[in-house]
């Protein structure tokens, strides 16, 4: 697709994500731009967040603008969530941003990402253990995402008390994982994942 570089980029449903980065950083300036991705969109795998980040990060380079990891994880989350309106968190960005093992802390008003300083022979136990299935199956209006939406919406205080839960497994988790104990780890990983699909089918 081609397009004038004085022209406000149409958001109609063909490269959305791109556009909408290039209107909020404005260039003024042409540029060829090609992407690839083995990931195809919907797979719930944060595609798009880690495109928006790409796309950000390479027009501040061609553009000779510097902005923080911090800041550029806050505009593609603004980007998707406010210029795009998806139903989405800000684990996606966060993690294209910083890489790596992380602990990401969220709060109303600020996210702040704490590298974890794992030991060399954990990091490849868990890459030679870990298997990433493609199943050819998309999201749809009905994933976990909209799903607690709609909970939060009906069941404010219960769905607060879950992600409570969840909250306490994420420490538990992030513990084993620096004291190097991968069976505990794969446990409490177990469960939440199960939890969370449990919740998701029964709406619950």
């Amino acid at each position: 697709v081609k397009y004038n570089t004085k022209d406000y980029l149409p958001l109609d449903g063909t490269l959305d994500l791109i556009k909408a980065v290039v209107n909020r950083l404005t260039p003024g300036k042409g540029f060829t731009l090609i992407i690839e991705c083995d990931a195809p969109p919907g797979t719930g795998m944060g595609s798009s967040g880690t495109v928006t980040v790409l796309v950000i990060g390479m027009l501040l380079e061609y553009l000779e603008k510097h902005l923080s990891p911090y800041e550029i994880a806050d505009m593609a989350y603004e980007i998707e969530k406010n210029d795009l309106g998806i139903v989405v968190g800000r684990q996606d960005q966060y993690a294209a941003v910083f890489g790596g093992f992380n602990l990401i802390e969220y709060s109303k008003h600020m996210t702040l990402v704490t590298p974890l300083r794992l030991r060399n022979e954990t990091i490849n136990e868990l890459e030679s253990n870990l298997v990433l299935c493609f199943l050819h199956q998309g999201r749809t209006l009905e994933d976990p995402v909209n799903i607690e939406v709609e909970q939060y919406q009906k069941d404010k205080d219960g769905l607060i008390k879950v992600f409570l839960e969840y909250k306490d497994l994420a420490y538990r988790m992030k513990n084993k994982l620096l004291l190097g104990d991968l069976n505990s780890f794969i446990e409490l990983f177990r469960i939440a994942g199960e939890s969370k699909i449990k919740r998701s089918l029964l709406g619950a």
